[in-house]
């Protein structure tokens, strides 16, 4: 029964990558840990990997204490360089905006 069900829900998620070129989705419920003890929980990646996807993280924006909060853009197995190069886009579109927000 576990087998169907993440077959079902990858043929889903394929479906929905044919037209979409990436998903965007929190990488984790939280920001990062600080310090270099722990990166934090993987919780919310473990269903692309069940799924057998390809996932990026990028740095999203900071908490009120400066800690960064992670995105993931999650893409078609058959089109790794593209989702790359989305997640390329997006990091310079956050670290943009990020010093936009900084110099005000």
């Amino acid at each position: 029964m576990a087998l169907v069900s993440r077959r079902t829900a990858r043929a889903r998620i394929l479906d929905l990558l044919t037209w979409a070129d990436a998903i965007l989705a929190p990488a984790a419920p939280g920001p990062a840990p600080r310090g270099l003890h722990a990166t934090g929980t993987p919780i919310l990646s473990r269903p692309w990997q069940l799924l057998d996807l390809p996932v990026v993280t990028i740095p999203g924006h900071r908490d009120p204490h400066g800690m960064p909060l992670g995105l993931q853009l999650v893409g078609h197995p058959h089109r790794v360089g593209r989702l790359l190069g989305i997640a390329r886009r997006a990091e310079e579109a956050i670290s943009i905006r990020r010093a936009e927000e900084s110099a005000c």
